[in-house]
């Protein structure tokens, strides 16, 4: 794995990658790998990418995308890109527009979300699984 940290606009961000494709942006204070840094053509070609299009310089991107996530993820990436440039959606705007079709059961990483989801009668038939669980604790 390959990785670059630079200052940007947005504050401070990091670019993974993997060969020739990129694998993943981290924002400001995203849990980033720690390893050392290693700058790859493709990282270096991302980075020039990414600082263009936050000075408004650019609206789209050509880069070797191999993003890591679930299949979910993927999904709610996929429909991130269809997002015309200047526009924003909510992912609740974007499930509504049934670009992602949403999961029956929702996880959460901590009771509180559990709960908040529940009062907000997003939790179906009660069943709310917990994140990164094992039997007999639960993380």
């Amino acid at each position: 794995m390959d990785l670059i940290l630079f200052d940007s606009p947005a504050g401070r961000l990091a670019l993974l990658g993997e060969g020739a494709c990129v694998t993943g942006l981290a924002l400001p204070n995203a849990p980033v790998p720690r390893i050392a840094e290693h700058e790859t053509p493709v990282l270096a070609e991302a980075r020039r990418q990414v600082l263009e299009y936050l000075a408004g310089a650019r609206r789209s991107f050509d880069l070797p995308l191999d993003p890591r996530g679930t299949s979910f993820q993927r999904r709610v990436w996929a429909a991130l890109t269809a997002i015309p440039w200047g526009e924003t959606r909510t992912y609740a705007q974007i499930a509504a527009e049934k670009m992602v079709k949403m999961p029956s059961i929702l996880y959460f990483k901590d009771f509180g979300g559990v709960f908040s989801a529940i009062e907000n009668g997003l939790c179906q038939y009660g069943v709310v699984p917990i994140e990164n669980s094992t039997a007999g604790s639960v993380k």
